[in-house]
């Protein structure tokens, strides 16, 4: 693992070398994020930052990001997009390395790794004509590592094993610290990972260990977050106490609701539906990327049916199904 993320590194920084800015987002809030938190030495939200929009996103990433530069000496574009493909390629040096890893064949595990991820590399590449993975948009980063802590899950031997827990709880403040979108992300983890293991409701000690360390320290920091944002004052974008559910239905069946929200629930539910949403060569609406992503899943299930039980494979699919419909009733 060591040995192949420092030849990726290499070739990562070979990529990256001169590369800048090219995307809007980066213009306005991604880029701008990291640079007023190296100025003010404090948030991008503080009162004194220029940056005009998103001070309520969550501030991971731009900490990852302002960590790295520090490391580099200085602020530099490059240095910033360089550090987005060293997170999202060394995403895949866990699953890559132990999948291939016996011992005595160490040199043909590191070429097995390289070859591998560099194949992803180009498929992103091909299949991402607008160059979205050239900028610091998380997107990529946020797919890649949620797929990340999935395999964490789904490969662990022991589900209570004290570094499971530990690398769920890290990996759960993460996501739920990236963007508002974290939230319903972080929840399909809860789901994957209690699908998996046998709640044993007399050894409580247990039940509150795994409790602590992937629900309650997790939501902590989620709500620090938000409560550092409501006690500056600063506009939020994403407000959930302002969505009534109960409500939902019949706007969406037209009986009632402002015509606003008539016509935005007609249209964003024609949006799922017909709206392409990739950056690929290949035009996909959102339901059409889920039903082929769960066709592809199950073929891939049903080909590795010697490492997977129909129980597994059922949850890991259902993961997804209910992942797909939580993310597109947040969006």
């Amino acid at each position: 693992g060591l040995v192949s993320f420092i030849v990726i590194s290499i070739l990562v920084i070979i990529y990256d070398f001169t590369r800048s800015f090219s995307m809007w987002d980066e213009f306005s809030h991604w880029g701008v994020m990291v640079k007023e938190m190296i100025r003010l030495d404090s948030f991008y939200s503080d009162i004194n930052s220029t940056l005009m929009v998103h001070k309520d996103y969550p501030p991971i990433y731009s900490i990852y990001e302002l960590l790295w530069i520090k490391l580099c000496g200085t602020y530099n574009e490059s240095y910033l997009i360089t550090s987005m493909h060293f997170f999202e390629l060394t995403m895949f040096i866990p699953s890559m390395t132990e999948l291939e890893f016996k011992t005595g064949k160490l040199f043909k595990c590191i070429i097995n790794t390289i070859i591998g991820i560099t194949i992803i590399a180009l498929i992103i590449i091909f299949l991402d004509k607008d160059q979205i993975y050239n900028s610091i948009y998380i997107d990529y980063s946020l797919g890649i590592f949620l797929a990340y802590i999935y395999y964490s899950i789904i490969s662990s031997k022991e589900k209570e094993d004290n570094f499971l827990l530990f690398n769920l709880m890290l990996s759960s403040i993460f996501l739920l610290l990236t963007k508002q979108i974290g939230l319903p992300l972080y929840i399909s983890i809860l789901f994957l990972y209690f699908m998996y293991i046998k709640i044993d409701w007399h050894n409580l000690m247990r039940l509150c260990k795994i409790i602590l360390f992937i629900i309650i320290i997790p939501i902590a920091f989620y709500i620090s977050w938000n409560k550092y944002i409501s006690t500056i004052s600063v506009d939020s974008q994403f407000i959930t106490s302002n969505i009534e559910v109960s409500k939902l239905p019949s706007i969406i069946n037209g009986t009632s609701g402002t015509i606003a929200q008539k016509d935005a629930a007609k249209n964003y539910l024609n949006a799922l539906l017909h709206k392409n949403i990739t950056s690929s060569y290949i035009k996909l609406s959102f339901i059409e990327l889920v039903i082929i992503g769960i066709v592809l899943l199950t073929i891939i299930l049903f080909l590795n049916k010697n490492k997977f039980s129909k129980r597994q494979s059922l949850i890991i699919i259902l993961t997804i199904i209910l992942l797909s419909i939580g993310y597109a009733f947040v969006m």
